[in-house]
């Protein structure tokens, strides 16, 4: 497990909703590959090919206090979140996160994909 500040997984079906036009969606995705070379920062795309997966849908964030663990993770909802502190609930959500990054491109072969969906925002 490698852990930055900030590990986000995100699903590359989200980068092909048209939400602000082509020039927008552009703008996003330099954005997004830009931040993705950080240091401090982690991306990774869980890509379409794989299907349906265990928390589809789902947002949720891992907060960590130390470097122990997780010590909530944050669900979120239409109008608000919930904070999950039972270490039962929380190992859950640890283990599914661990699942996905495993199954999710590299941090190299996600800069690489998010280029190739901007080229199709034309």
């Amino acid at each position: 497990m490698y852990r930055t500040p900030l590990h986000a997984i995100l699903f590359e079906p989200a980068l092909h909703l048209p939400i602000g036009g082509p020039a927008v969606m552009r703008g996003q995705l330099d954005h997004l590959v830009a931040r993705a070379q950080a240091p401090n920062i982690t991306v990774q795309l869980l890509p379409s090919s794989l299907g349906a997966f265990p928390g589809i849908g789902t947002a949720y964030h891992l907060i960590h206090f130390d470097e122990e663990g997780p010590g909530a993770a944050y669900v979120e909802g239409l109008q608000d979140g919930t904070y999950i502190e039972d270490p039962n609930e929380l190992e859950a959500y640890s283990l599914n996160f661990e699942h996905l990054r495993e199954q999710a491109l590299t941090p190299e072969e996600t800069a690489r994909r998010i280029t190739e969906i901007k080229r199709a925002w034309t």
